[in-house]
């Protein structure tokens, strides 16, 4: 009876092993997604702020260059 019991103690730390790795390799891959997900977000917003500064300035430019005497508030450039 004592070489069953030893057999079976060995089934029941391999799966138990097993289960374990399985759940920590889980966990680094679940981390990994959020990573790559919170880098692409910030890649997004990166692009997405640039583009606002690049328009933010040609409408500087634009309102620079602008001349200042004669123009209305009526002046269809302005609107």
């Amino acid at each position: 009876m004592g070489p069953a019991l030893l057999s079976l103690a060995g089934v029941v730390l391999g799966a138990g092993g097993s289960l374990f790795g399985q759940y920590l390799v889980s966990r680094a891959s679940t981390r990994q997604l959020e990573i790559q997900e919170s880098a692409a977000h910030r890649a997004e917003l990166k692009n997405v702020i640039l583009k606002f500064l690049g328009i933010a300035s040609q409408v500087e430019k634009a309102a620079l260059t602008l001349p200042h005497a004669g123009v209305s508030v009526a002046d269809p450039v302005i609107d």
